[in-house]
């Protein structure tokens, strides 16, 4: 039984108004007043574990350690006749563990919680046929449950959408019942959990975006389609486009850095709409805590990636078609082709003018007396797992943009030498945000060092200048990075940055095969 010194280390850690506090797990998942009133009746496990937390945040390593040890122990012995607050207890272990750097207990630990929500149909519609526990109502239980299956959605796709293996069948998985969650109706919503309906909303609109992203990423790195035509109108892609087209119009006039439409030249250029949509977008997250404005964060990030990924081989044909290609020629091949180039440009500068505005904020002065000002916290760069990746997908697609999409696609009245420019601009702020995030201990995810993906980057930036990339040794990405899509099958001028995973090779036959004036528009 817990002793009153275990339960005010947990009351003070609860009640703790810093940021590193109030953005941890347990705040996100717990309904703190009703776990403190009933805290001598809470089962072992899911005492212990919240205590190791209380300690880990003032720095009693040591002594918290030890909690997290026996709660390891407990939690195992509490699979046997498994509850919701089971699947609580495994979730904050395996986040614990994550935080002290311990993979395989974290690992094993997110096992356990996906196995037991799917064992307790916690991830479908038939929550009614789930026991709650005697101190939580029905509806509160149904309401938490929810929850959880949404940062459930989260963390399990993102890491299938993340593995560095080269098969993508890791993500085979991540998208079953995604479309059976139900969101919680906004009044049901516990008052007592570090959250609110707008903070759920994002994490299950997120998690749809990155099953997207997952189908996406399987599709295109399973085999590349036999003719240019199939990769243009392939039934495949164009039922995920469909689906991530109906998500985002669902979220028109939400607080989402939605990207307004851009073409070769207003890029770069702030009209006043866009400038007042941003604002309000990041005066809302300089209003909220760390946990809604990283909801916030990811989702449009999430929204505007699963555009890239999913176009980006259709962009890649305005560089790589022949300029006498009768593809060129072909009416719907030319229109599919410039709606390709006109959604990842508008999804990537989105991206990179978020990293813009996220890179001023937390910089400025929280006390600055600036009319208009806004700030955040530098903390919010510490819960963003998946803003690094939604980052390297920008600068891929605004990379190409500027260095390999042929001059027919842009306007005659336009110079591409202006355009680079603003390039040059975005790809400066991607790296800036990548080194930040880089110099950052993810609070979240235990995930390899993002070196590659910056190197990558400062790669892309030289080329768009012009200039060379002396520094980089030749085997400096001779690995297969954590990220969504990786090159694709692209070579970067620079000799010395290359991208190794299976797919690379096919995809880069395949370009040199879409380069071919001769290549088929249609099957014989």
């Amino acid at each position: 039984m817990p002793s009153l010194t275990e339960w005010t280390s947990v009351y003070s850690f609860f009640y703790d108004t810093s940021t590193e506090a109030q953005s941890s797990l347990p705040h996100f998942i717990i309904d703190k007043k009703r776990f403190l009133n009933t805290f001598f009746a809470q089962p072992t496990a899911l005492w212990l574990i919240m205590t190791a937390f209380a300690l880990r945040h003032i720095s009693s390593d040591v002594l918290a350690l030890s909690y997290f040890d026996r709660a390891k122990l407990e939690a195992t012995q509490e699979t046997e006749a498994p509850s919701f607050k089971t699947i609580q207890t495994l979730f904050l272990i395996s986040n614990y563990a994550t935080g002290i750097k311990d993979k395989a207990t974290s690992h094993l630990f997110m096992e356990l919680t996906l196995d037991l929500l799917a064992r307790l149909r916690l991830s479908c519609e038939q929550d009614e046929s789930v026991q709650s526990d005697e101190d939580t109502t029905i509806e509160g239980f149904r309401t938490v449950s929810r929850i959880f299956y949404t940062v459930k959605c989260e963390i399990f796709v993102f890491r299938a959408i993340s593995s560095r293996s080269d098969s993508p069948s890791g993500t085979e998985s991540c998208n079953l019942g995604i479309q059976k969650a139900r969101l919680p109706r906004p009044l049901l919503m516990l008052p007592d959990i570090g959250t609110n309906y707008q903070t759920v909303l994002s994490y299950f609109n997120s998690a749809s975006f990155l099953a997207i992203i997952s189908s996406a990423k399987r599709h295109h790195c399973s085999e590349p389609p036999a003719l240019v035509h199939d990769l243009l109108f392939s039934p495949a892609i164009r039922s995920l486009t469909t689906r991530l087209n109906a998500i985002q119009d669902s979220l028109r006039g939400s607080l989402l850095f939605q990207p307004l439409p851009h073409n070769f030249q207003t890029h770069g250029t702030l009209s006043h709409s866009i400038l007042s949509q941003q604002i309000h977008f990041m005066s809302h997250l300089s209003n909220r805590g760390c946990m809604e404005q990283s909801a916030s964060v990811e989702l449009s990030c999430a929204s505007n990636a699963a555009v890239c990924v999913a176009l980006r081989p259709a962009l890649y044909l305005t560089g790589f078609l022949h300029q006498d290609s009768p593809l060129l020629h072909h009416v719907p091949t030319r229109k599919s082709l410039q709606a390709a180039l006109e959604k990842c440009l508008a999804a990537s500068s989105c991206i990179a003018d978020l990293a813009s505005f996220l890179i001023a904020a937390t910089r400025l002065d929280s006390s600055s007396s600036t009319p208009g000002a806004f700030h955040v916290s530098a903390t919010l760069w510490e819960i963003l797992p998946n803003f690094k990746f939604a980052l390297f997908e920008a600068a891929v697609t605004l990379w190409f943009l500027a260095c390999r999409t042929k001059a027919v696609f842009f306007p005659v009245t336009h110079s591409k030498a202006v355009f680079k420019d603003k390039v040059v601009a975005s790809l400066m702020d991607v790296l800036l945000a990548l080194s930040i995030l880089g110099a950052t201990p993810d609070l979240s995810l235990d995930l390899p060092a993002f070196s590659p993906l910056e190197r990558c980057v400062q790669a892309m930036l030289c080329e768009v200048q012009g200039s060379a990339l002396s520094y980089c040794p030749k085997s400096a990405l001779d690995t297969d990075p954590s990220c969504y899509l990786g090159l694709l099958g692209v070579q970067l001028d620079c000799d010395s940055v290359e991208w190794n995973s299976a797919w690379e090779t096919k995809w880069a036959d395949f370009w040199k095969k879409a380069g071919d004036n001769s290549y088929l528009i249609h099957k014989d």
